[in-house]
C-alpha cells in the first residue's frame, strides 16, 4: 500500500508543478496547482491516519485540506482559461469565509469530539456544518463547470469537460469513503480507500495533458529537451577542456585558473541563447505538424467562417493566436461601427486575458494609419498605451478599399522563440483572411432588419443642433444596436425646439417607441401652431397613450422639451432629473431637475391640467445648459458605484472655460474611464452654451 500511495503522491506533485513551470503568474495555473497540492496533502494525511500514532491530528488535517482543495478547484474553473466573472467582495466572502471557519473550528472538539481508535470516532456539531460547506463547494463546482463551458472554445470545453468528469468521479468515491460512511457509521476504516480514487482523476488529467494539450505540454517538452542538451553540451565541453589542460598544460601553471574562469563566464553568458536555439530545433524535430502553416491557415479559415459578428471573429482570432500559434498576449481592435465602413476614431479591444474594453489613443492610431508596413514593431510607436507595452508587433487589417479596418497587437511566442520570415508571411496571409471575414460580416449585417433600423435611428438623431445665439454639442451612443434614448431639434418659422427623452428599457422595443415619439412630435410641431412645451407634451402624451393601448407592455418615456425664439429665453417642460446649468457670472453649477409629469409621457392619458405649465429659463453669454440621460449618471464602476450627479457638476464647472466640444469629449472620456467603457444603458447628452 505504501508504494501505491508514494507513486500517487509523486504523480500529483509532478502534475502540480507543470502549470507553475509554464506560467506561474496566470491565476488559473496557480489555482490548478493549489488544487493538486491540496489533494496531495489530503492523500498524505489519510495515509498517516493508519500509519501514525497521531491519527487524530492527521484526520483533522485531512478535513482542512479537503475543503481547501475543493475551493481551489472552484477558483480554477472560474478562471479557466481566463477569469469569467468579476469578483466582488461578496464573492470572495462566500468562498473564503467558510475556509476561515474550517481553520478555526476543525482543530477543536466542536468538529471531532473524540477518536479513541482507528475504528471509533465521535463527531461534534461543527462536523454537520462542515458537510454543508463541503457539499456547497461540490454543487458550485458542478454548476460552474457546466455553465461556463458554453463561453469557451471547443478545445477549452473539451479540457474542462475532462477535468470536471474526473473531479466528479473522484469526489463521488472519496466522499463516499471519507465522509458518508464515517458519518453514518462512526468508523474510519474506509479512509484508506478514498485517496486511491485520485488514480482515476490523475488518468483524466494526464489524458487531457497528452491528447488535448491541457497545460501546453509542448512547451515543457521543448524546454526540458533543450535544457538537457544545453547542460550536457556544457558538461562535455568542460570535460574536454579539463582533459586538454591536463594533457598540454602543467597542473601548476598560472594559466589554469584564468582559463576555467573564462570558460565559466562564456558558458553562463551564452547558455540562454544556446538553449533557445536548441528549443527551436527540438520543436521543429518533434512537432513538425504544428508548423504546417498550410494546415494552420486552413484551420483558421474553417473556424472563422462561423463568425457572424465582429465579437465572435475577435474570439476566433484570439483563440487561434493563443492556442494554435502559442502567442500571448493578444489584443484585437475594430471600429465600433465597422458595419458602416466608417473611419476608425473610437475603437474597442477584445482580449482573452482581460474582459476589458480599451480605446486606442488617436495619436497611436494616426501613427499606425500612416505607416505603410502591414506589420509594425510596437517599440517604434510613440506614447503607446500602457496595456500594450508587453506587445511586440501590431498587424494591420486592410479592407479591399485600402481602409484600415482593424489592428491586432500580439506579444512573443510562449515557447520563447524569435519570429522568422515564415511567421510574418503567415501573419500577412491571416490579415487578408480576416479582411475577407470582416467584409462578409459587414454584408451580413447590412441585410438584416435590425441593421436597417439602426441606420434609420442614426439618421433620425440630428448630427448638429442649431439654435440662435447659442453653441450646441450633442452625443448619442446606444448600449445595443438600437437605443431607447432620443434627442431631436425642430424649427418652424421663428420657433426653435430641443427635445431629450429616455424610453424605459433599451434595445429594439425601446427603439421602436423612440421612432413613434419622434413621429408624434414632428407632426404636432409642423402641423400646428404650438409654441408651448407644456402643450406639446400634453398632446404627445394623449397620442402615445392611445398607441400604447394596442401593446401588451407600455414603455413610458421621460422627456425634457425646450422652446425658444432667440436662444436666450427658454420655456421648459417635462419630467427629467438630469439637467444642470453653469452660470458664468458667479462660476456656480446648479442641478435643475424638472418634474412636471412625474412618470413621464405614455403612461396615463387623463393627467391633471395643472401639470402642464411651462418653466422659464434664461441662458446668458457663457452660461452652459447640460441635459443628459440616465446612462451617464448611472454608469457604474467595478464596485457598482454610480458616476453620479456631483461628478457631472464638477466636470461642467472645471471645464466651463474650454470649447464646448472639449467639454463634451471630457465628460464622455470621464464616464468611460469610470465605467471601464462598459455601459449597460444608452447614453445621450446635449450641451447648450450662450454666445
Amino acid at each position: 500500500m505504501i508504494s501505491v500511495y508514494t507513486i500517487l503522491l509523486l504523480i500529483n506533485i509532478f502534475l502540480g508543478f507543470i502549470p507553475l513551470y509554464i506560467e506561474k503568474n496566470k491565476l488559473s495555473n496557480l489555482f490548478f496547482s493549489f488544487w493538486i497540492f491540496n489533494i496531495s496533502a489530503w492523500i498524505t494525511c489519510n495515509f498517516f491516519i493508519f500509519n501514525s500514532s497521531y491519527f487524530l491530528f492527521f484526520n483533522k488535517s485531512a478535513y482542512i485540506f479537503a475543503s481547501l482543495g475543493l475551493a481551489s478547484l472552484l477558483l480554477f474553473i472560474l478562471h479557466y482559461p481566463s477569469k469569467r466573472i468579476t469578483f466582488s467582495p461578496l464573492h470572495w466572502t462566500m468562498i473564503l469565509l467558510p475556509l476561515a471557519l474550517n481553520l478555526v473550528f476543525i482543530p477543536t472538539h466542536f468538529h471531532i469530539k473524540s477518536m479513541t481508535s482507528l475504528t471509533e470516532i465521535k463527531f461534534g456539531i461543527y462536523h454537520n456544518i462542515w458537510i454543508i460547506i463541503f457539499l456547497s463547494y461540490c454543487i458550485s463546482v458542478i454548476y460552474y463547470g457546466v455553465s461556463h463551458q458554453k463561453h469557451l472554445s471547443k478545445s477549452d470545453q473539451s479540457n474542462l469537460k475532462f477535468i470536471s468528469i474526473g473531479a466528479l468521479i473522484f469526489l463521488c468515491i472519496s466522499v463516499t469513503c471519507n465522509l458518508v460512511i464515517p458519518t453514518l457509521y462512526q468508523v474510519t476504516s474506509t479512509y484508506k480507500y478514498g485517496p486511491l480514487s485520485a488514480i482515476i482523476y490523475n488518468s483524466f488529467i494526464i489524458y487531457a495533458i497528452i491528447k488535448k494539450q491541457l497545460l501546453n505540454i509542448r512547451v515543457i517538452i521543448n524546454r526540458i529537451i533543450a535544457t538537457i542538451i544545453s547542460l550536457s553540451s556544457i558538461s562535455i565541453l568542460f570535460i574536454f577542456l579539463n582533459w586538454t589542460v591536463k594533457q598540454f598544460i602543467s597542473e601548476n601553471s598560472v594559466f589554469i585558473t584564468p582559463v576555467f574562469l573564462i570558460f565559466i563566464i562564456l558558458a553562463a553568458s551564452s547558455y540562454e541563447r544556446f538553449r533557445l536555439i536548441l528549443q527551436s530545433t527540438t520543436e521543429k524535430l518533434f512537432l513538425k505538424g504544428h508548423y504546417n502553416y498550410t494546415t494552420l491557415l486552413y484551420s483558421f479559415s474553417a473556424s472563422k467562417s462561423f463568425a457572424s459578428s465582429i465579437s465572435k471573429l475577435s474570439h476566433y482570432i484570439s483563440t487561434f493566436f493563443q492556442e494554435n500559434l502559442e502567442i500571448s498576449p493578444i489584443s484585437i481592435y475594430f471600429p465600433e461601427r465597422i458595419e458602416n465602413q466608417q473611419e476608425i476614431s473610437s475603437i474597442f479591444s477584445t482580449s482573452d486575458n482581460k474582459n476589458t474594453n480599451y480605446s486606442l489613443s488617436e495619436e497611436v492610431l494616426s501613427q499606425i494609419s500612416k505607416n505603410k508596413e502591414l506589420i509594425i514593431k510596437t517599440h517604434t510607436l510613440i506614447n503607446l498605451d500602457d496595456h500594450l507595452l508587453n506587445h511586440k508587433y501590431c498587424l494591420k487589417i486592410i479592407s479591399n478599399k485600402k481602409n484600415l479596418i482593424g489592428i491586432i497587437f500580439f506579444g512573443k511566442k510562449m515557447n520563447e522563440k524569435p519570429y522568422y520570415a515564415e511567421d510574418f508571411e503567415l501573419f500577412k496571409a491571416l490579415s487578408n483572411q480576416i479582411s475577407i471575414s470582416v467584409n462578409q460580416i459587414q454584408q451580413l449585417r447590412k441585410t438584416t432588419q435590425i441593421d436597417i433600423a439602426q441606420n434609420i435611428q442614426n439618421e433620425i438623431i440630428p448630427s448638429q443642433i442649431s439654435l440662435p445665439n447659442c453653441n450646441v454639442e450633442s452625443y448619442f451612443k446606444p448600449s445595443e444596436e438600437i437605443g431607447g434614448d432620443y434627442f431631436d431639434s425642430f424649427s418652424k418659422e421663428n420657433n426653435y425646439w430641443v427635445v431629450l427623452g429616455d424610453v424605459s428599457g433599451h434595445g429594439v422595443g425601446s427603439g421602436l417607441v423612440m421612432f413613434m415619439v419622434q413621429s408624434i412630435l414632428s407632426t404636432l410641431i409642423h402641423e400646428n401652431n404650438i409654441v408651448s412645451p407644456a402643450l406639446l407634451n400634453q398632446s404627445a402624451n394623449k397620442i402615445l397613450c392611445k398607441n400604447f393601448e394596442r401593446l401588451s407592455e407600455k414603455r413610458p418615456m421621460t422627456i425634457a422639451t425646450l422652446h425658444t425664439n432667440n436662444g436666450k429665453d427658454f420655456s421648459l417642460h417635462g419630467s427629467h432629473e438630469n439637467i444642470f446649468i453653469y452660470r458664468k457670472t458667479d462660476r456656480s453649477t446648479l442641478h435643475y431637475p424638472i418634474s412636471n409629469i412625474p412618470l413621464g409621457i405614455g403612461l396615463f392619458e387623463d393627467l391633471d391640467l395643472s401639470l402642464f405649465k411651462d418653466n422659464k429659463l434664461q441662458i446668458n453669454s457663457g452660461d452652459i445648459l447640460l441635459l443628459c440621460t440616465d446612462g451617464i449618471i448611472e454608469a457604474e464602476n467595478q464596485q457598482q458605484e454610480e458616476f453620479g450627479e456631483e461628478k457631472i457638476m464638477t466636470l461642467l464647472k472645471n471645464n466651463a472655460s474650454k470649447k464646448l466640444s472639449t467639454i463634451k469629449n471630457n465628460i464622455i472620456k470621464s464616464v468611460n474611464e469610470y465605467s471601464n467603457s462598459i455601459l449597460i444603458d444608452d447614453t445621450s447628452l446635449i450641451l447648450i452654451q450662450g454666445k
